[in-house]
């Protein structure tokens, strides 16, 4: 059968397989690949009425994350119904991104003028502030939407054009993720904020995403007591390059409103390398000094003492920073306070005290139960993110004994261990000026010893049933490494998160280097 003659049922389903909204669980996705598909959906509703006909509400599912201003409302302005059709808005958006044009002045004061009280509307509208007003137009315009991420970028100056200047407006009702996506908080947020809040019966996922870290003024209030039946509905909270500790300007204000949230099943707190590249955090994969800042694992998980009975999910990465007291380590009694654990996403310095010192632990550096006695029995999916250092054989010995007791069957729930193990692969950072084919012998060699670490990590765990999968990761070449054998390790290209990689063949250690290289370079 010619795709013409194709049912409209399997044609929609053929045209959403372009659709970054419906494909992808994330707001804003960094994924280049999908500039590519929205052209061809764009392609789509140039060929016939039919295929426009289905081609249209899928594009317009997310608007604005590839559409042009210009097309977007002169779309919109001939045909509103549209607007019914877009799930998903980024509001966050930098103006300066590549190839974004601001709407016809025209254009956007006659939608505007459409929808605002003639006592609020000022005339003529100023370019100054175009970018607000077509942000607030497009929140006023699509009501529907499931999914919003907004920004501080002049995106979301809604403190001048706010919703209550528009005419039968309303705020989205529909919401299921709301993404704050900023590096200055300021005052004017929080009214939003709350607005959005409260008007979101069905927001299951709320992300808070900072640039380095995000700046909570003193005048952001919160009212925490109005916000606590949506927070108690919330089961997703992520905390994405955010610093929080008790020392941190936005502490009083998220501290209190996470802590509120007491049916939680997932839970992320992860700090990536542009976070501790700019607030100072130690960072294996950064050059400079080791700095030890007030980040601390235990205040984290004081947050979500509410939630010990839904908590399903746990991620805590904090970027391999070392810790500098016992205070803030991660302790059995508060880990295992969370009695329906399942996956434990977890930086090895939140429960590892051999980070201190030989001088510090005294007695305690030989131990190596510190993992055992840390994880709790209900947890099925480990994942340890390894942080390199002096203390790494005896930690390595956490694992190792790990392996002995799941063998021996006290952790009958466990079904996936999985190690990261970074390594700086920058010659300049780690060993000073080195010729060209010495820092080739170093990267065989460091290749190596993490293979045979690895191997060491699953032969521990050989006859519990449990599978071991041992990740081998270059921090800056964005290359990856899955130990599989004595002689073979699964390689695989790497983004810049190291979460994401797609699976090559099976390579030999000994051809690795020339691999990683030649790959990398492209």
């Amino acid at each position: 059968m010619s795709i013409v003659r194709c049912p409209t049922e399997v044609l929609h389903h053929i045209f959403c397989l372009f659709c970054l909204h419906c494909h992808n669980t994330k707001c804003i996705p960094e994924d280049v690949d999908q500039n590519a598909d929205y052209k061809a959906l764009l392609a789509l509703t140039q060929t016939n009425k039919r295929w426009r006909t289905i081609a249209m509400p899928i594009l317009f599912h997310y608007p604005n994350k590839h559409l042009s201003s210009t097309y977007l409302f002169n779309v919109l302005n001939c045909q509103p119904n549209l607007a019914r059709c877009a799930l998903s808005l980024d509001l966050s958006i930098s103006d300066n991104r590549a190839g974004r044009k601001h709407c016809s002045n025209d254009l956007i004061t006659q939608m505007v003028a459409e929808r605002v009280t003639k006592r609020s509307f000022p005339e003529p509208l100023v370019n100054k502030g175009q970018t607000s007003w077509e942000s607030s137009l497009l929140l006023n315009l699509c009501s529907n939407i499931t999914r919003l991420a907004i920004g501080e970028e002049g995106a979301l100056d809604l403190r001048r054009h706010n919703l209550s200047q528009w005419e039968g407006s309303k705020l989205p009702t529909h919401l299921k993720y709301l993404e704050i996506n900023m590096f200055i908080v300021s005052s004017w947020l929080c009214p939003i904020l709350s607005s959005l809040l409260l008007a979101s019966p069905e927001l299951d996922t709320l992300v808070f995403r900072g640039y380095g870290t995000s700046l909570w003024r003193h005048d952001c209030e919160l009212d925490v007591d109005t916000l606590r039946p949506v927070m108690e509905r919330l089961t997703n909270i992520q905390l994405l390059g955010h610093t929080l500790g008790p020392e941190h300007q936005s502490a009083p204000i998220l501290y209190p409103l996470i802590a509120a949230a007491c049916n939680l099943r997932t839970f992320k707190y992860v700090l990536d390398a542009l976070t501790c590249c700019n607030w100072g955090f130690y960072s294996p994969n950064l050059a400079g000094p080791h700095y030890y800042l007030h980040q601390s694992p235990s205040y984290i998980v004081g947050m979500l003492k509410a939630a010990r009975n839904s908590l399903q999910h746990l991620t805590l990465d904090f970027n391999r920073m070392r810790l500098r007291s016992e205070s803030m380590f991660i302790s059995p009694r508060e880990i295992h306070q969370f009695v329906r654990l399942h996956t434990l996403e977890i930086d090895q310095n939140c429960y590892c005290r051999h980070q201190l010192g030989r001088e510090r632990l005294g007695e305690g550096w030989d131990k190596a139960t510190y993992l055992a006695d840390f994880l709790p029995t209900t947890v099925r999916r480990l994942t340890i993110f390894w942080t390199p250092g002096a203390a790494r054989c005896r930690c390595s010995g956490c694992i190792l004994y790990l392996g002995k007791r799941a063998v021996a069957g006290h952790f009958p729930n466990l079904e996936i261990v999985q190690v990261d193990i970074p390594f700086i692969s920058d010659k300049y950072v780690t060993h000073g000026f080195v010729p060209e084919r010495t820092w080739k012998k170093l990267k065989k060699a460091h290749v190596k010893e993490e293979e045979i670490n690895g191997l060491r990590i699953k032969e521990a765990f050989e006859g519990s049933g449990v599978e071991t999968r041992i990740r081998i990761w270059y921090a800056t070449d964005g290359v990856s490494a899955y130990v599989d054998g004595p002689s073979h390790c699964n390689i695989s290209r790497a983004f810049p998160s190291p979460y994401v990689s797609f699976a090559r063949e099976p390579v030999p250690v000994s051809e690795m280097d020339w691999y990683i290289t030649e790959q990398y370079n492209g």
